[in-house]
C-alpha cells in the first residue's frame, strides 16, 4: 500500500465519520463543526458542503442499492440524501444517535443511540415523496451505551462502554448472547473481516481481539502506548491495520497476528494522530483521518514489492531457497555470512528470518550451483509479486 492522497484542513474541526459511494466515486466526511463534505478523491477538491444537522454528525452510511446516504447526529435525527445529496426525508428520535448499520438481505437500517438499539425496514423509496422512510421493527435497550454495531451473517454484534459485546438476530432483534469483560475497559472501536466471518474489537485497555461470529476469542494483540482508535481489514494483503492515536498504523498478519509493519513498504509517519481507518474493497484504499483534520489514502499498487526482508549489511551475491519439514527457508549469502531467512506463508505473505549462519571465508556465487541467483541489491532483500 502507499500515500495515494492527502486531503489537509478537510473541515474546521475534528472529523468523526465517513463514509464511500462507489458508484460516484466520492468520500463524504462528518464533523464536529455538524457539516457533511463530498469530496472527489482523485483531486482532494471538495465539491459540496451539506448543513442539515444542528450537532456534531456521529455517523455516515452510503446504501449502494439505493443510492442514498443515512446521517445521524447528536441532535437525534436521522436524514437521509438522495443521489442528488439533498435531505429528503429525516426521522426525529430525539435521543443523540452514535452510530449506523445496514442489513442489506433484510433492507434494515440499525441505529445506536445510548443505550438503545433501533431497527428499522427501509420502505418503498420515492424521492418526490414526504412518506415514512423508515418503519420501526424493534427497539432493543441495553445495559451501556452504544459504541459500536457490526451486521453481517444475520446477526448483530454490538459493542458498548459497559465492555461488553451482544449478539443478536438481525432480523428479529432477539439476543443470542452477551460476552461481558471482554476488555478491561471500554470498547473504542469494531470492525469486520468478511474473509474469515471474524469480528475484531479494539478498546482503552490499548488491546485488540478477534472473535468468531459466535464469540469465541482466537487471540489478542497487545503492545500499543494508547487507546485504539482505528482498525480495519485489508482484503489485498490479508492484514489488519491498527492504530491507537499514532502517526503511522501498524500492520498484523490476520491469521497469526505477527505485527509485519517493517516488512511492508509504503508506510510512514504522517502529522497528527491517525484516528480512523476503512478498507474501500470497490477501489482497494484504505482512508483514514488524522487528528489535525486531515483525510490519508493509501492505494494498493500490484507492482510494488510483496514484502521487504531487512537485515544484511553486505551486497547480496547469492539467493536460493529451499524446502523443509517446518517449510521454505531462503538463503542470502553476502561478504563472509550467510544468512537462513525463514518464510512465513499466510495467504501470499512472507515475513521474517533467522539468526545468521557464521561462515569463515568470503561467500562466493559457489555457494549454491543449480539454482544459483546472484542480485547486487545492497542491504536488503525483496520479495516481489509474480
Amino acid at each position: 500500500m502507499e500515500v495515494h492522497h492527502i486531503i489537509p484542513d478537510a473541515h474546521q474541526q475534528k472529523i468523526l465519520c465517513f463514509s464511500y459511494n462507489p458508484f460516484g466515486q466520492r468520500l463524504y466526511t462528518g464533523s464536529e463543526d455538524g457539516s457533511i463534505k463530498c469530496w472527489d478523491l482523485e483531486s482532494g477538491k471538495c465539491e459540496r458542503v451539506l448543513l442539515k444537522h444542528d450537532g456534531w454528525v456521529t455517523d455516515l452510511l452510503y446504501v449502494d442499492k439505493y443510492n442514498i446516504m443515512f446521517s445521524c447526529s447528536l441532535d437525534g435525527v436521522i436524514v437521509a440524501w438522495n443521489p442528488l445529496l439533498k435531505p429528503f426525508f429525516e426521522k426525529k428520535v430525539n435521543i443523540p444517535c452514535i452510530c449506523l448499520a445496514w442489513d442489506a438481505k433484510r433492507k434494515h437500517l440499525i441505529a445506536g443511540m445510548k443505550e438503545w438499539i433501533h431497527l428499522y425496514k427501509v420502505t418503498k423509496i420515492r424521492f418526490d415523496t414526504t412518506i415514512d422512510l423508515l418503519d420501526t421493527v424493534e427497539v432493543i435497550r441495553l445495559s451501556g451505551f452504544v459504541r459500536c454495531i457490526i451486521c453481517a451473517q444475520g446477526r448483530l454484534v454490538v459493542g458498548s462502554f459497559d465492555r461488553a459485546i451482544t449478539i443478536y438476530e438481525s432480523a428479529t432483534g432477539k439476543k443470542l448472547s452477551k460476552m461481558n469483560n471482554i476488555h478491561k475497559a471500554a470498547i473504542s472501536v469494531m470492525t469486520y473481516d468478511e474473509d474469515n466471518n471474524r469480528f475484531i474489537t479494539g478498546g482503552f485497555d490499548k488491546k485488540v481481539k478477534l472473535f468468531t461470529m459466535d464469540g469465541s476469542m482466537i487471540y489478542e494483540i497487545g503492545g500499543f502506548t494508547d487507546v485504539i482508535t482505528g482498525i480495519c481489514y485489508n482484503r489485498i494483503t490479508k492484514t489488519l491495520w491498527v492504530t491507537a492515536n499514532s502517526n503511522q498504523p501498524q500492520i498484523f498478519d490476520a491469521l497469526t497476528g505477527q505485527n509485519v509493519t517493517e516488512f511492508v513498504s509504503g508506510i510512514s509517519e504522517h502529522e497528527g494522530d491517525i484516528q480512523q481507518l476503512q478498507f474501500i474493497s470497490a477501489t482497494n484504499e484504505i482512508i483514514g483521518v488524522a487528528s489535525h483534520r486531515c483525510v490519508i489514502t493509501w492505494k494498493h499498487n500490484p507492482f510494488t514489492a510483496l514484502s521487504t526482508l531487512q537485515g544484511s549489511n553486505h551486497v547480496i551475491e547469492v539467493l536460493t531457497c529451499t524446502s523443509s519439514r517446518h517449510g521454505p527457508q531462503l538463503f542470502s549469502a553476502g561478504g563472509s555470512t550467510i544468512k537462513r531467512w525463514e518464510i512465513v506463508e499466510a495467504d501470499g505473505q512472507i515475513y521474517g528470518y533467522t539468526q545468521p549462519l557464521s561462515h569463515g571465508d568470503h561467500v562466493g556465487k559457489r555457494a549454491t550451483e543449480k539454482r544459483q541467483t546472484a542480485f547486487s541489491v545492497r542491504c536488503t532483500t525483496m520479495t516481489w509479486t509474480s
